[in-house]
């Protein structure tokens, strides 16, 4: 097996046509056939079905462990490289939806100012999607919320978050500085979707301690939470991070007794990643520009 096989492995099963990833790879349709073949044979299995063309079972299971070789690859390259401590040419950072507005600017900033020289991409993306990106290497380094339980990931905790209650300034709540807990059971709120990681935390949070809120409202990010408040559409239980570098007029935050909980916020990088000097310094500094903890 040579890593040509995987490359082209992998660009048949992104194209679904010899031809097409023939083309792209600048190879003839024979060649790409005979690789794949070769691949095939070595491995003892069928990757795709010829007619009609698809990827068969095996050849489906194959496709993060071919991507995985060939990033490994990559960063023994790097790593070889990486004497002079470099930092990496290319990096792809992904932030989960709950800590992607107080963290984006940050981290642009930081790149613009201190590594002008390293192409960063920055995505948004689901919590599932951005770990999964990880172990197919997609994704260079994320930050989520919670430690992710998977043999897959390398975790680094960098900041403690809280829950608390917001409300727009005119509504009965925003009125008291304080609400018990128990309270909440009787407050509708606007609520991320159940399908988000931030909202199912919430929601065993708050079901560990006998509470389920009444949801006025779904949205898909804290960002549309926040809009929603602030034009007095009614209260909603976010991630206190999420308010940082939020505009807060025309919300009153409400703090909410016996709901001291801390969630870890997290950096992850794959568990397959060589770790060079210069991506270390890489990930610390990204633990540098993260938001401090908010004098008492």
């Amino acid at each position: 097996m040579h890593f040509q096989q995987l490359i082209t492995f992998l660009e048949v099963a992104k194209r679904r046509h010899f031809r097409k990833a023939a083309e792209h790879l600048r190879l003839t349709q024979p060649a790409v056939s005979a690789q794949i073949r070769g691949l095939e044979e070595e491995l003892g299995i069928t990757l795709f079905q010829r007619h009609p063309f698809a990827l068969t079972p095996a050849g489906k299971a194959f496709i993060p462990y071919a991507k995985q070789v060939l990033t490994l690859m990559e960063e023994g390259k790097r790593a070889a490289l990486d004497s002079e401590n470099s930092l990496p040419e290319e990096v792809t950072v992904a932030i989960s939806s709950g800590v992607a507005l107080p963290i984006l600017s940050r981290l642009l900033k930081y790149f613009r100012q201190e590594h002008p020289q390293v192409r960063v991409t920055i995505r948004t993306k689901k919590r599932n999607e951005l770990l999964r990106g990880l172990r197919e290497g997609e994704v260079d380094v994320g930050i989520v919320y919670g430690i992710p339980e998977t043999r897959h990931i390398r975790s680094q905790v960098i900041h403690y978050d809280t829950l608390t209650l917001i409300a727009p300034t005119d509504h009965p709540i925003a009125r008291v500085p304080y609400l018990p807990l128990e309270r909440l059971a009787d407050v509708p709120l606007l609520a991320l979707s159940a399908e988000t990681e931030e909202q199912q935390l919430i929601n065993r949070l708050l079901g560990a301690r006998g509470i389920d809120p009444p949801v006025a409202v779904e949205l898909w990010s804290v960002e549309e939470i926040l809009r929603m408040v602030t034009l007095g559409f009614g209260p909603a239980l976010v991630p206190k991070l999420a308010l940082q570098g939020a505009e807060e007029s025309g919300i009153r935050e409400v703090r909410i007794v016996g709901l001291e909980v801390q969630w870890p916020v997290t950096l992850v990088v794959p568990m397959q990643r060589v770790l060079s000097s210069g991506f270390r310094q890489l990930m610390d500094d990204i633990c540098g520009i993260y938001p401090p903890e908010p004098e008492a």
